[in-house]
């Protein structure tokens, strides 16, 4: 073999061993679809979709027949206050509770009784009949409706905070959904690209084989890499189609495909500006307890005001056949509590307010301690991301100088170059790992203080 037909052979080789390690050390930030525009520099670029916010394009009975929609994590946001089944539900508990105000408005209704004395047989007691008819009617005090109004009122709040709470809730698991999604996009693009850097090594290899250069080992070698990277790849995407799976289920369209755009890129939280005592008091949870017990103080009052005795007043008319005379009829009765004092609900009131009141120190408490862990969990994953990224941007390119110069030089064989592609893909889903762990503690942070809708 000549001299310059080596050369030629060995520029070759290098140009591919080039192309393979600069992209390999070079991992895709954003998630896309192939082919698909490169996504703005800001996070919250509207989807590129042609549907209108908030709605999906295809419904969820014909959305499995559709290509893949790409969303935003605004738009997401969007879907899952507009369509998931999780929140109407808690909506749901608004009427009711409102019904339950109506229901306290209402006085009692007053009650018309009619009686009769007819001769059957015998002596005449009566002489004649009489036909009696008599209204009655409870008379509530002031303190009775105005108690069960405050504590309907008291309820209706306490659902829509509830609400606020389920929404809170959901929001959290979407944002988190979504960058689980974004990174399993990006782990995908990697092997991808991976694989293709691979099949264009086998070829390579394969040509060098075929020229006498190397043997049929090296060549065996180079295509099992690539049949295992293919098995990778597969769990790759079989990984982000759970993702987009779990992803649309929260957002209400569970046969929809769903991508998205995005950046793994650490946000600028002011983690100290975040984790104050005034964002765990300002919290839905918090929020919601605290409604509760407001609930139940009401309902310990309105307790006692229905305890009270409720007396009637009645008027009616009394008439007879004999003579055909008539004769007015009035009427005051009460109860008299010798069995039933009412102290039952009174007593139940009062333990559901104590329990209520516990329920509100728990959140306060729990609260406080979640910003605490999150934050810090934040500081030290922020940490650990910066401190791989120094580490690996100082190696990586004097790993592929090496790599370039040893291939070329024929000081490495093809095992070596494939465990140097291998350890630079490593790396870049290193990379991806890293950002995703700080990202889902930038979530945790925000769904701590009660701001998971904010800094999209």
């Amino acid at each position: 073999m000549s001299w310059r037909k080596v050369i030629v052979t060995n520029q070759m080789a290098l140009a591919g061993v080039v192309l393979l390690v600069a992209t390999a050390l070079a991992p895709p930030v954003r998630a896309q679809t192939p082919g698909a525009a490169p996504p703005s520099a800001s996070s919250d670029a509207k989807p590129r979709s042609s549907a209108p916010s908030g709605t999906l394009s295809e419904t969820p009975e014909t959305a499995g027949a559709s290509t893949a929609q790409l969303i935003s994590l605004r738009r997401a946001l969007a879907l899952a206050a507009s369509r998931s089944p999780r929140l109407a539900t808690a909506r749901s508990e608004v009427p009711v509770a409102q019904a339950e105000l109506t229901s306290a408005e209402a006085r009692p209704n007053p009650t018309l009784s009619y009686s009769g004395a007819f001769h059957v047989t015998g002596n005449d007691p009566v002489d004649g009949t009489q036909h009696q008819l008599f209204v009655e009617q409870p008379l509530w005090t002031s303190g009775q409706v105005k108690g069960r109004r405050a504590a309907a009122i008291a309820g209706v709040a306490a659902a829509r905070a509830e609400v606020l709470m389920t929404e809170h809730e959901l929001m959290s698991e979407v944002r988190r959904a979504f960058v689980e999604l974004l990174a399993a996009q990006a782990r995908a693009e990697v092997l991808r690209k991976a694989r293709g850097e691979l099949a264009s090594a086998a070829r390579v290899v394969a040509g060098r084989a075929r020229a006498g250069e190397l043997r049929q080992y090296d060549v065996a070698r180079t295509e099992v890499e690539v049949s295992l990277m293919e098995t990778e790849l597969d769990h790759a995407e079989a990984e982000r189609a759970d993702a987009a799976v779990r992803l649309a289920v929260l957002l209400g369209a569970p046969a929809l495909d769903l991508r998205v755009e995005g950046s793994l890129s650490p946000l600028r939280l002011d983690v100290a500006a975040l984790a104050t005592k005034r964002s765990a008091a300002s919290h839905p949870r918090v929020l919601a307890a605290r409604e509760r017990e407001r609930a139940a103080s009401s309902g310990v009052r309105a307790a006692d005001a229905s305890a009270r005795i409720v007396p009637s007043v009645g008027a009616g008319a009394l008439v007879s056949t004999h003579g055909y005379g008539a004769a007015a009829l009035v009427s005051v009765s009460t109860p008299l509590p010798l069995f039933d004092t009412a102290e039952g609900p009174r007593r139940r009131a009062r333990a559901e307010h104590q329990r209520e009141l516990l329920a509100r120190r728990e959140a306060e408490l729990s609260t406080q301690g979640e910003i605490h862990r999150a934050a810090k969990l934040l500081e030290g994953r922020r940490a650990a991301l910066a401190r791989f990224d120094r580490s690996v941007s100082a190696k990586l390119p004097e790993l592929r100088r090496m790599a370039e110069a040893s291939y070329l030089g024929g000081q490495t064989s093809i095992g070596e170059l494939l465990d140097a592609l291998s350890a630079t893909r490593e790396l870049a889903l290193a990379r991806i790992e890293h950002r995703l762990r700080v990202k889902l503690a930038e979530v945790e942070l925000l769904a701590a203080v009660g701001r998971v809708r904010e800094y999209l």
